[in-house]
């Protein structure tokens, strides 16, 4: 983690990784959980996913790991629950220091 990071991500965030659809039984497959480190807000946003879908986002978590993807389940201290992530963005930091590290921003419903 960045210098940066370590100062500006002080809350954890756990994400289970979506796997596929379970077509025999229903309902999604999702993997091993595993945490890092965030921060977050929750301030509703109008946005597009991948698929070009509209919706609207619960907020959004920051982070530098790159691991989380779209579909995964998010689990933060929000009080609000379990969240699905529906979009990917990055923010650039280089005017920080970090020119090979982006903090990545998953917007969650």
């Amino acid at each position: 983690m960045s210098s940066l990071g370590a100062w500006s991500y002080t809350n954890v965030a756990t994400i289970r990784p979506y796997l596929g659809e379970d077509l025999e039984n229903g309902g999604t497959l999702y993997g091993d959980p595993y945490e890092v480190a965030c921060t977050f807000y929750a301030e509703p946003e109008q946005m597009r996913d991948s698929t070009g879908a509209e919706f609207v986002t619960r907020g959004a978590i920051v982070t530098e790991d790159k691991r989380p993807n779209y579909r995964d389940k998010v689990t933060c201290d929000w009080k609000i629950g379990e969240c699905e992530i529906r979009s990917i963005g990055q923010y650039d930091v280089s005017m920080f220091g970090e020119p090979d590290r982006p903090d990545f921003v998953y917007g969650v419903v």
